[in-house]
């Protein structure tokens, strides 16, 4: 991705999320790569050092305001409800995107995230069978047996440990 921006392949890019008002851009490569951007929007709940970068920043609601789902790392999906209303103008990464959608032309028209999680689970083979009646009972690791021929063969390689992808990562105790 820096490769593309620093060459001119990349020229907006949207982000979603951002980061927390006491991390800083990991790599020094990519916040001078985001220099370069002609468009860059930044949907985050905290100014950050990404957001000093951002052209536009958008207001997005917090994890605690938020409904629809979360994906843990153990791949389970859970079902998760507002805690407490958005301040403000914050939005939900939800209604932003569906909102950025709208505007450029694609039918976004979804009015609950119910309606994208069914079509996540007809377009991506390992959720196949999540549903949001199925997550009101418990969450659901994927891939869910019995649905779409997944097998969770896939995700069973080797001797199951994490292996970093980044190196300096690992040496920074990141990971």
């Amino acid at each position: 991705m820096v490769e593309a921006i620093e060459d001119g392949r990349v020229k907006a890019m949207f982000v979603e999320g951002g980061l927390s008002r006491a991390e800083t851009l990991i790599d020094p490569r990519l916040e001078s790569a985001l220099a370069k951007l002609e468009l860059l929007v930044v949907a985050a709940a905290f100014d950050s050092p990404l957001t000093q970068h951002a052209h536009v920043v958008l207001p997005q609601s917090l994890s605690i305001e938020k409904d629809g789902t979360f994906t843990n790392f153990d791949r389970t999906v859970q079902r998760v409800r507002a805690a407490v209303p958005a301040m403000g103008e914050a939005r939900s990464a939800f209604d932003i995107i569906c909102e950025l959608g709208r505007r450029m032309g694609y039918g976004m028209e979804y009015s609950h995230p119910s309606q994208v999680m069914a079509e996540i689970s007809k377009l991506i083979p390992g959720y196949a069978g999540v549903t949001y009646a199925r997550l009101e009972r418990s969450g659901i690791t994927t891939p869910v047996h019995g649905f779409g021929g997944v097998s969770e063969t896939i995700l069973k390689q080797g001797d199951g440990s994490l292996r970093p992808l980044s190196p300096r990562l690992a040496a920074a105790g990141t990971l």
